[in-house]
């Protein structure tokens, strides 16, 4: 019997959709800006961080101290290898690692028993590190859900990870049909986006994130992932992991929102 075709791909966010650290990747961050320049506590003040790839904030940072983009990719590989270090050693600390958002564990465990029918596969799409991304999920138990994935230190324009993410999913055989990304911030819609690609908004970043993520105007917007039923209708999936052409009436839409 021929192998069933993969239909849809699903992928996630990590930072404020799947997780939250309190903090421990912004202080760690710090800490390695300080280790390798020098520079003090605050170095971040004033940089927007949420839905940025690792490499952009310090790009970002570089230029608030007077220096361009070719001299953050000079450092760039000192300064995440300082980073993931600070990092590992935050969240060893269970008081301050933070939380697993509500709803992902469900959700996960849904997609993994569509999954298993073979027509949809989950991985990431993450403006983290690689190495970040893995100690952040690793620390929750999370690392191990995702079969594939594509990270901020891979591609210069946050855009391109989708490309990257369908192509490791795939491996050369045919489809998907349809991506669909899930997210906390406008920058993950518009990823999707840039490909005719499905959204999914999700109302678990920072407070600052939520009118600009109704704005972005995703296919479907969620205040979590506690309802694991309105999650996959937002993903387009139905009980047999096929794609359905339209949302339920559970699903919170921005007014005027995308195509279904």
């Amino acid at each position: 019997m021929p192998a069933t075709p993969v239909t849809t791909l699903v992928l996630f966010d990590i930072d404020g959709t799947l997780l939250r650290t309190r903090g421990a990747g912004r202080r760690a961050f710090e800490e390695a800006l300080q280790d390798v320049f020098g520079w003090r506590d605050g170095a971040l003040a004033g940089v927007r961080y949420a839905g940025e790839t690792d490499p952009a904030i310090l790009a970002q940072v570089c230029l608030a101290h007077g220096e361009d983009a070719a001299f953050a990719r000079a450092h760039a590989t000192r300064v995440f290898a300082a980073y993931t270090r600070r990092l590992e050693a935050a969240l060893r600390d269970p008081a301050s690692r933070g939380e697993v958002l509500p709803g992902v564990v469900g959700a996960l465990d849904a997609l993994d028993a569509m999954a298993g029918l073979g027509a949809v596969r989950v991985g990431l799409l993450t403006g983290n590190v690689r190495e970040g991304a893995r100690l952040k999920l690793s620390a929750f138990g999370l690392w191990g859900r995702f079969a594939f994935g594509a990270f901020g230190d891979e591609v210069d324009v946050r855009s391109d990870l989708l490309p990257l993410a369908v192509r490791r999913a795939m491996d050369g055989e045919p489809g998907p049909a349809r991506s669909v990304v899930v997210g906390d911030t406008a920058r993950d819609v518009a990823v999707a986006r840039a490909h005719r690609e499905r959204a999914v908004g999700v109302c678990t970043g920072p407070a600052y994130c939520r009118s600009e993520l109704v704005a972005a105007r995703p296919d479907a917007l969620l205040e979590n992932l506690s309802d694991t039923g309105a999650f996959l209708d937002a993903c387009g999936l139905d009980g047999r992991s096929r794609p359905r052409c339209r949302p339920t009436r559970s699903i919170s839409r921005p007014s005027g929102g995308g195509p279904p």
